[in-house]
């Protein structure tokens, strides 16, 4: 209150309750963007254990945990990526039963629903923030593509390229949605497109390869991956769409060599040097596919396919011995 001496009573400082929550959530930011979610993770889960009808709190962890399951899934762990993203959409609808409404939280929402499997739900929660949110909007579009609805996709996708001509990723996205509608040209258009914005996101150029292979132009869509740097080049999905193109075009022996340069680039994965091991024996290169199943066995002794790929070599072998 003011005083009758003309000046004013010092502004108060907030409650200890919003100051301890303001403090905490800028410390799961803080460890967020440092990249160490559990620390996050565990201001977070004492939020919500200390005040179990703080929305703040559950929304804190969602964010979290919505983090948490992309890192899984990067690594290789579908499995923990879907258990983080169940737990992290419990807590987002914590969150908004909670009173959250923010286009932010029903966004994450439904980014969980999605990695957790639960389509429609993740379908339902975009659409009900579209309205005012465009992110909210692409996600919807992108979710309506994974449902194979290419026709509804488009009516979102095409209106909001007119308010994003410049987006990269929804140029894509139309790309996907006119291919699947049987409207190549279009599709190469926005595919063209896409990798002009952003040359060097190789997920465009990969996609690009792949419109010219169902498109007929094997030849095409190999020499897209192979111009594309090694770093590039030698993730799997890149390979996965070079080595069909080589595949398509007569050539399974390069096919196999770009899956060994693959496994080369990531020595520790059993799962490329199988890949590997099982594209030189469909190219009848017996030898190379010896020395890839030496490398499964030398990663994982008792792995469950190495009987399968010794078998499929002994077969093949003995096809292949002289005339007496």
């Amino acid at each position: 209150m003011s005083g009758c001496d003309g000046h004013s009573t010092p502004t108060q400082p907030p409650p200890a309750a919003v100051s301890d929550v303001e403090n905490a959530l800028s410390s799961i930011d803080e460890w967020l963007n440092a990249a160490q979610p559990e620390k996050a993770e565990t201001i977070a889960r004492a939020m919500v254990n200390s005040q179990p009808d703080l929305a703040p709190g559950y929304d804190a962890l969602g964010r979290v945990l919505l983090v948490k399951s992309g890192a899984a899934m990067a690594n290789g762990m579908p499995e923990a990526a879907k258990a983080f993203a169940e737990e992290a959409l419990d807590a987002f609808q914590n969150a908004i039963s909670r009173g959250i409404t923010s286009p932010q939280t029903i966004r994450g929402a439904g980014i969980a629903a999605e990695q957790a499997g639960q389509l429609e739900v993740a379908i339902g929660l975009y659409r009900s923030a579209a309205n005012t949110d465009d992110a909210a909007k692409l996600y919807l579009g992108l979710a309506l593509l994974r449902e194979n609805d290419a026709s509804g996709a488009l009516l979102i996708l095409e209106e909001l390229i007119s308010k994003r001509p410049d987006d990269p990723m929804l140029h894509a996205s139309l790309a996907e949605c006119y291919s699947q509608v049987d409207r190549q040209n279009d599709a190469f258009e926005h595919i063209e497109e896409a990798v002009r914005l952003a040359p060097d996101e190789p997920a465009f150029r990969i996609r690009r390869a792949h419109l010219l292979r169902i498109s007929g132009q094997p030849i095409l869509a190999a020499e897209t991956i192979l111009a594309m740097p090694d770093s590039f080049r030698t993730l799997e999905a890149a390979t996965d769409e070079l080595s069909a193109a080589l595949e398509e075009s007569g050539r399974p022996e390069l096919a196999a060599a770009a899956w060994a340069d693959h496994a080369q680039a990531n020595p520790t994965s059993i799962s490329a040097a199988i890949t590997t091991a099982r594209a030189y024996q469909k190219a009848g290169m017996h030898d190379e596919a010896k020395l890839w199943i030496d490398v499964v066995e030398s990663l994982n002794p008792s792995h469950p396919d190495l009987e399968n790929l010794r078998n499929t070599r002994f077969s093949e072998d003995a096809g292949h011995h002289p005339a007496e």
